[in-house]
């Protein structure tokens, strides 16, 4: 489970940065 975790936390790191 801490893949999911590790994804979602890049997931919405490179969100924040693109937007």
């Amino acid at each position: 489970m801490d893949n999911l975790n590790a994804n979602s936390i890049l997931f919405i790191f490179g969100e924040v940065i693109l937007h």
